[in-house]
């Protein structure tokens, strides 16, 4: 089983490679993102799992039934599957009064999105090398919380 800490090994072994080409620099902070979002993820569901429960349930509408919530707590992929956590999880830290948290997660959010969608924009190694070390600090940050 893969651990979110190998994504984002990945994805410094990449740029530190001298002259990688654009779509290895691109697919390194795509990595390095969902490193990112993976520990966020656990985080969350291990210390905040009611507060993530609680959002889920406002996304929703409604409450989640008692099989909802064991198939989330036991982070049943086809349950996961249909919830959008990356929106769903700065809205946690953001709840949680963590403003800064949620709005760095938001912006490598969309640095991964310029990344993998974006093909008019330019993706330099030294931009992957400089999102790769944010995000790698950024961790450190988040597993604190």
């Amino acid at each position: 089983m893969i651990t979110p800490d190998r994504f984002l090994l990945l994805a410094k072994r990449m740029v530190s490679n001298p002259g990688i080409p654009e779509e290895e620099a691109r697919s390194a902070i795509s990595r390095a993102y969902y490193s990112l979002y993976h520990e966020t993820l656990q985080l969350v569901i291990k210390k905040y799992s009611l507060d993530l429960i609680r959002e889920i349930e406002r996304q929703y509408g409604r409450q989640l039934t008692i099989q909802e919530r064991a198939k989330l707590n036991s982070l049943d992929p086809d349950f996961l599957c249909r919830i959008n956590f990356h929106r769903i999880l700065p809205v946690v830290m953001r709840n949680m009064q963590k403003p800064i948290i949620a709005s760095k997660f938001m912006n490598f959010r969309e640095k991964r999105n310029q990344a993998d969608y974006d093909l008019k924009l330019t993706t330099a190694q030294s931009d992957a090398i400089t999102i790769v070390t944010n995000i790698d600090k950024f961790v450190v940050v988040v597993k604190t919380m």
